[in-house]
């Protein structure tokens, strides 16, 4: 197999031959162009090209809805990653068929993946609501020595509040509350991660 490719991905032209796999992140238009640049001594600062052999071919993931090819491989000792978008799904199944057949060691699994940035926002939640209990305890704390708590600013109607609670729940029942919520975000921020498993597909 020998086939250029003109992908609208990251990786924007792709070139599979007999013996390499190669790469980048701008569309040259040709072969000859793309050729080029891959084989050029010095390369751009900016330039993302990838050019190895499928013996520097450590893992290979799948996402066959989209036809992505993810290759992470060996250059100089360390693990780099090169992504494949193909618009085709018959060019995206040549491609991982025919590395597939190049690297005979890689076997099929499935992998079960939780997907960290599902909790981002739980997470940030989580902080904000430890926050405001700090700020709640604060308040409470003020009142209960004597100090006069003014209620001023952009964010008054929100002030007011606090202090409503503050003066009814008094320090510890602040420090209560602020406990049972922000455990409350602890507990579905670890929930959304459990939820946020998926299944990978594989060849290690």
């Amino acid at each position: 197999m020998e086939k250029f490719y003109q992908e609208e991905g990251i990786l924007k032209n792709i070139y599979i031959t007999e013996t390499h796999v190669m790469a980048s992140d701008e569309d040259y238009g040709s072969v000859g162009t793309f050729l080029s640049k891959v084989n050029q001594e010095k390369k751009g600062l900016l330039d993302t090209i990838h050019k190895y052999e499928y013996s520097q071919i450590e893992r290979v993931n799948v996402i066959r809805e989209n036809n992505v090819i993810q290759i992470y491989f060996n250059e100089n000792g360390k693990t780099e990653l090169s992504a494949f978008i193909f618009a085709e799904q018959k060019d995206f199944e040549d491609v991982l068929n025919f590395i597939l057949s190049k690297c005979p060691k890689l076997r099929h699994t499935i992998e079960h993946v939780k997907t960290k940035s599902a909790i981002v926002k739980p997470v940030l939640y989580t902080f904000s609501a430890a926050a405001l209990t700090v700020a709640l305890v604060l308040i409470a704390n003020d009142i209960e020595a004597g100090e006069t708590v003014r209620v001023s600013g952009s964010k008054r109607g929100l002030k007011t509040i606090f202090l409503g609670i503050a003066e009814t729940l008094g320090v510890w029942g602040c420090l209560v509350l602020g406990i049972v919520v922000t455990c409350g975000f602890v507990y579905y921020t670890y929930k959304t991660y459990q939820d946020s498993e998926f299944e990978r597909e594989v060849y290690l």
